[in-house]
């Protein structure tokens, strides 16, 4: 549930709006707000003296339909998502973004390998993967991110920490808007790119590397939704610009994180690493 500000009143939905709401104020021109600009940005642009048809009301998202996901991300025999299970969930992320034919987002794949720390041999390490797809818009260098953490904490003294609503919910509930509007004959006035970001309970690495190393210009950005059921880490806002408060880069600059090739290592990145793999 989104919490409306002074901004928020004519959103259409009393500026309260639920999951359940977010396809149909996708494609009306009305809801102008922050949060909820990346709703309308899929419109498309409107005038005063436009009358622009109204568009079909989109196919409900219905429990049954997330539920399936969460089941599945939160299942014990993920393991929390964590380690080798956190592969597996950025699998099930790309495989469903291969059924809906979405594009990859990083080139030909669908993966964003996330740099860990070298090992003895100075073979580079893994640590992670973001997984994302594109829905291309009629509007190209617009882009709407729509974006969910898969990770979670894993298995701690023995206990699995499922994570059903952090972040699987979220998880679920991207995925379920991908479907819907892949699903539409007409595409969307805007790209839209969905984005599942790994290592988030790692200082919020995935979602740091993907700042400081985007697939385009961030100034393509129109909106960002940041699907997530929770509390920020630690009580903190999550740092915008890919470091935490103070963090310095190598160079010495503070808060100015510099984009650097997947094959090296990364200074302030998660401290557990994953063993190098196949990124598509």
């Amino acid at each position: 549930m989104h919490q409306p500000d002074r901004h928020e009143n004519n959103t259409g939905c009393g500026g309260v709006c639920d999951d359940s709401q977010i396809l149909t104020l996708a494609t009306t021109p009305r809801g102008f707000g922050r949060v909820l600009m990346v709703l309308v940005a899929l419109s498309g642009p409107s005038t005063a003296d436009e009358k622009p048809a109204a568009p079909s009301p989109p196919a409900p998202i219905v429990a049954t339909d997330v539920k399936r996901h969460v089941e599945w991300l939160a299942d014990p025999a993920r393991r929390g998502r964590s380690g080798e299970a956190a592969r597996q969930s950025a699998n099930y992320l790309r495989d469903h973004f291969q059924r809906l034919k979405l594009k990859p987002l990083f080139g030909d794949s669908y993966f964003q390998p996330l740099p860990g720390r070298k090992d003895k041999s100075g073979k580079p390490l893994t640590a992670g993967r973001n997984v994302g797809a594109m829905l291309p818009g009629q509007k190209s260098d617009e882009i709407v991110i729509l974006s969910a953490h898969y990770d979670h904490l894993g298995v701690r003294k023995n206990a699995v920490y499922p994570g059903a609503d952090d972040n699987a919910s979220g998880v679920a509930l991207m995925l379920e808007i991908a479907r819907q509007l892949a699903a539409r004959k007409t595409p969307p006035a805007r790209s839209v790119a969905f984005v599942g970001f790994d290592l988030e309970e790692r200082l919020l690495w995935g979602s740091r590397w993907f700042a400081a190393n985007p697939p385009w210009p961030l100034e393509k950005r129109q909106a960002v939704h940041h699907r997530r059921h929770g509390r920020t880490f630690t009580g903190q806002p999550a740092p915008a610009n890919g470091l935490l408060p103070g963090q310095r880069t190598r160079s010495g600059s503070p808060d100015r994180p510099r984009p650097r090739g997947n094959s090296q290592g990364a200074g302030g990145g998660p401290a557990g690493d994953r063993p190098g793999g196949n990124s598509q």
